[in-house]
């Protein structure tokens, strides 16, 4: 069965409390079926094998990620099942607000494409026929009313092929979005925007630093742990990690984080994760270090992805601002006209 993000997160959540509060494993998942209606078969299923003596994680692994799975599978070996629980139910918290901000993203250029929209559409419908209202003038027309006149014709003559045309295109963007490689391409090119590119690094590797510290304080070993969470952060960021992987086992992960050759990938990770890698191999504890590197990273690409929707909008407002008072010049143009005769 699959679960959406959102009704995963409610039922780790959920799980994360009862099994917090000492629940049975069994009796959790009995809870699941009245919390989850619509989940109901797949919990008392759930249930069922978990009565019969099946692991948690087991019972649990055809709606988890690798990762995950992992962690709850070494979480109960290790005996810190609602620690990771509830480590995990933050994570998927921490994880909802980061797609939140990095959707505000599209505000500015939404607002752009939106002025666009309504110039195209003033000056298509509304000019024209403010200015067969206005009193009839022998001068000859000006530039401007002449493309809203020939914009108004387009307009009518193809506004069903312009309609079929829209829709078509937000189907095919839609459908070349659900491309991984399409997906890895945007995150490739905003990885070279100013500001908007660490402001994605931070947030995507904050991201993945909360579950490197989930999986390592369940007792997984740092390299282990890189190869179940890497999946996590976006293709065009695994070389990075996998770097550092291929050279942890022969000069520890303090060296195979450090910055190498300048065309090395892994001199692009965000200097908090190196630090993170090194005091794991000084101090022994990973999950500390992954944990508060994951939190400042958070808080650091949010801050950044403010200020660049901050920017963006006052950049875009005045071209908007312009785009909707250039729609109506023809019309101030035609009055104008009309006043000069009349004097």
């Amino acid at each position: 069965m699959n679960f959406t993000s959102s009704q995963l997160q409610y039922a780790i959540s959920a799980l994360s409390n009862l099994l917090g509060a000492g629940t049975t494993a069994a009796d959790a998942m009995r809870e699941m079926a009245q919390l989850q209606p619509k989940q109901a078969q797949f919990w008392q299923e759930a249930a069922k094998k978990s009565a019969n003596g099946q692991s948690l994680s087991e019972t649990l692994h055809p709606i988890l990620d690798l990762a995950t799975f992992s962690a709850i599978n070494a979480a109960e070996n290790s005996g810190t099942l609602p620690e990771v629980f509830a480590a995990l139910e933050k994570a998927m918290e921490e994880k909802a607000v980061i797609r939140k901000t990095m959707r505000t993203i599209i505000y500015p250029f939404a607002m752009l494409i939106g002025a666009i929209g309504v110039f195209t559409m003033f000056l298509g419908f509304v000019v024209p026929n403010i200015s067969r209202s206005m009193p009839s003038s022998n001068a000859e027309k000006s530039k401007l009313n002449v493309i809203a006149d020939v914009l108004h014709e387009f307009l009518v003559t193809y506004d069903i092929h312009l309609v079929i045309g829209i829709a078509t295109t937000v189907v095919c963007i839609i459908f070349w979005l659900r491309n991984p490689a399409n997906r890895n391409r945007i995150v490739a090119t905003l990885d070279n925007v100013p500001l908007l590119g660490s402001a994605s690094r931070d947030l995507f590797y904050g991201e993945w630093a909360m579950h490197m510290a989930i999986n390592t304080n369940a007792g997984i070993t740092v390299l282990d742990a890189i190869h179940l969470t890497h999946k996590m952060l976006p293709a065009y960021y695994h070389p990075e990690l996998l770097a550092v992987a291929n050279d942890i086992t022969r000069i520890g992960s303090a060296a195979a984080a450090s910055k190498k050759s300048t065309t090395d990938p892994r001199n692009k990770m965000p200097f908090l994760i190196v630090n993170a890698f090194r005091f794991a191999e000084s101090t022994g504890i990973a999950d500390k270090h992954f944990n508060r590197a994951a939190n400042a990273l958070i808080i650091q690409g949010k801050k950044r992805v403010e200020i660049f929707v901050a920017i963006a909008t006052n950049v875009i407002i005045p071209v908007a601002a312009s785009l909707a008072g250039g729609a109506m010049l023809p019309y101030f143009l035609q009055i104008g006209d009309s006043f000069s005769k009349i004097q």
